[in-house]
């Protein structure tokens, strides 16, 4: 007689997310699909993958964030370029910002955007407070406005627990 070892859904999860994970795109592909899969045959509670993928992603974000002054300095012995598991780190400059305030042309431009951007606000907020499909005449300024017409997306949002 065999003996059946039949994996929790978390022992599951575990296995795959937990595993010894090639880095590459196309084994975190194929360990999405898996997960996606366990989803969808039932395996696995959308919900409870849906609480343990944000704190992964959790998990990973606030790792990354913690070990980038490591990753520099690792990185530069390496000349700025590692190359690993068959794909590349380089360092890069990244968020880079002019400043273009001593160009007097620029500034007033700058100005007039600000002004134009504020305007658009105004009648933003205006035709947000107007029923779709419906058209009003602001009586300051006699411009004609119609309703915005809203659009969304429903999606879900996790809160983990502190």
């Amino acid at each position: 007689m065999t003996e059946s070892t039949t994996n929790s859904p978390e022992q599951t999860l575990n296995e795959i997310v937990l595993s010894s994970l090639a880095p590459t795109k196309s084994n975190v592909a194929l360990q999405a699909s898996k997960i996606v899969s366990l989803i969808q045959s039932g395996v696995v509670n959308p919900i409870d993958a849906a609480f343990r993928l944000t704190a992964i992603e959790k998990m990973v974000e606030q790792a990354k964030k913690d070990i980038h002054l490591d990753v520099m300095f690792e990185a530069e012995k390496w000349k700025g370029k590692a190359e690993m598991h068959g794909g590349t780190l380089n360092i890069k400059e990244a968020g880079v910002k002019y400043d273009y305030s001593s160009s007097s042309e620029w500034n007033e431009l700058n100005e007039q955007i600000k002004k134009l951007t504020e305007q658009r606000k105004r009648i933003e907020e205006a035709m947000k407070r107007i029923p779709a499909g419906k058209v009003l005449v602001d009586e300051e300024t006699g411009l004609t406005l119609s309703g915005a017409i809203k659009t969304s997306t429903t999606t879900y949002e996790v809160r983990l627990a502190k």
